[in-house]
């Protein structure tokens, strides 16, 4: 009853907040594309609402009700969003499975337009760390309740409990490892009670994403320690962090723990079925990629094509799928749809860290800064993460090479600070203490 009264205040907010401006349209759009009510509530009432088609609706038409709150920009990172969606409605039209296919790029679409909305409605520092905010909170919510009660319970046990937007074990493992970034910027950006909360969630967000005991989510961890600690501001402090942590973490984690992690380097004769596994189908997927190199052999369609390539007598199931974003979009949209993801992937990246550039000097540019580590963070972990899931039609990772777009207009349109203007107004010095 309490979980129904509130999601019905949140939806009855979101409704009516949605009529002040497309920026908030698409919060609350975001809001349900990450928490899912429906997965929530003990009594579903929601899907029959159909909130999520409501809510885009809403979404497009404040855009075109106040255009005067958007600042569409057309550049590189929005054009290979553009390309992404042509060349992959190419492969929808050629896969092995049209109709099935068409169904799941209809929705891709749907969220190729909102990731334009994002790049025209999220264009100021506030408005970023608001979206980023709404997206950590509403698909990290349950997981950071799960997490602590584990740690509470039963400390360094497993969590195999799905989550209803990121799947299984290794779809949690990634998702909490790509939040963890963008929540580390929003503890980074904050000060006293709501600092403490950003921390609290962080932590939850970590505690989760190990208790899957996810092999590529513990290399995630790995991965995401490292730039973070790397990239830090105070590295001092973060090493210090980090060592204490790890100290944790190595008595916490029981020894069966290690010993699924230690899976991670064995021999060919010591693999397990999961691991073999997954080796066939990367073979498989460069297979039909050779096969189909233009547009692949469909828009989700490994898994359909599956039984037609599968030369192992059935041995790891039927209908498979392949377990790696980098070998799915090269199965499923050939060369080409490969090559546009690793560009959007680039430039996510270069955008960031431009932004970080430019931000130096400005009145918010240390909001900027942390947002462009968050998502750099968030990048590293996809990267290492979605090389062993089908990561490559998730929203979050589409939402991050947008809110990249709009971060790195915002850093280029920012106003330097008062002391930054100071500054440019002296005159400079030479070395030899003449003026320049």
């Amino acid at each position: 009853m309490l979980r129904s009264i509130f999601v019905a205040a949140i939806i009855a907010i979101g409704v009516v907040s949605s009529f002040r401006g497309p920026f908030y349209a698409l919060l609350f759009y975001l809001w349900f594309a990450y928490f899912r009510p429906e997965g929530w509530l003990h009594t579903n009432w929601v899907s029959g609402l159909r909130l999520s088609l409501i809510a885009g609706i809403l979404a497009l038409v404040m855009a075109v009700v106040r255009p005067d709150d958007l600042k569409p920009r057309l550049n590189l990172g929005v054009c290979l969003l553009l390309v992404a969606l042509v060349q992959t409605f190419a492969s929808t039209l050629n896969s092995v499975a049209p109709d099935w296919s068409m169904v799941w790029w209809l929705e891709f679409a749907k969220l190729i337009i909102i990731g334009l909305l994002i790049t025209a409605a999220v264009n100021t520092p506030q408005r970023l760390r608001i979206a980023v905010f709404v997206i950590v909170l509403s698909l990290g919510f349950e997981a950071v309740k799960q997490g602590w009660v584990q740690l509470l319970r039963n400390p360094g046990g497993s969590n195999a409990n799905e989550h209803f937007v990121l799947g299984d074990n290794n779809g949690v493992a990634l998702g909490m490892f790509m939040l963890a970034p963008l929540a580390g910027a929003l503890v980074a950006t904050s000060r006293g009670l709501e600092r403490r909360w950003h921390q609290m969630f962080l932590g939850g967000l970590v505690l989760r994403g190990l208790s899957t005991y996810s092999r590529g989510g513990f290399l995630t961890a790995i991965a995401v320690a490292i730039f973070s600690t790397a990239r830090a501001r105070h590295r001092f402090r973060m090493l210090l962090a980090a060592a204490v942590l790890t100290g944790i973490f190595l008595a916490l984690m029981p020894q069966r723990f290690w010993d699924r992690m230690e899976t991670i380097t064995a021999s060919e004769q010591e693999r397990d079925s999961s691991t073999s596994g997954r080796l066939h189908f990367w073979q498989l997927a460069i297979t039909m990629a050779a096969e189909h190199p233009l547009t692949g052999v469909g828009f989700n369609a490994y898994s359909r094509a599956y039984d037609d390539y599968d030369t192992s007598g059935g041995l790891y199931g039927r209908s498979r799928a392949v377990h790696s974003t980098w070998f799915g979009m090269l199965a499923e949209n050939g060369y080409p749809g490969a090559l546009v993801f690793l560009c959007l992937l680039i430039v996510a990246f270069l955008n960031t860290r431009a932004a970080i550039r430019y931000a130096r000097g400005t009145a918010d540019g240390t909001v900027i800064q942390a947002l462009g580590r968050g998502l750099q963070g968030s990048l590293i972990a996809f990267v290492v993460g979605g090389s062993f899931v089908n990561g490559m039609y998730m929203e979050l990772i589409w939402h991050i090479f947008c809110l990249s777009t709009a971060l790195r207009q915002v850093a280029l349109e920012m106003p330097p600070s008062d002391a930054g203007m100071s500054a440019a107004q002296e005159p400079a010095a030479t070395s030899e203490g003449q003026w320049a």
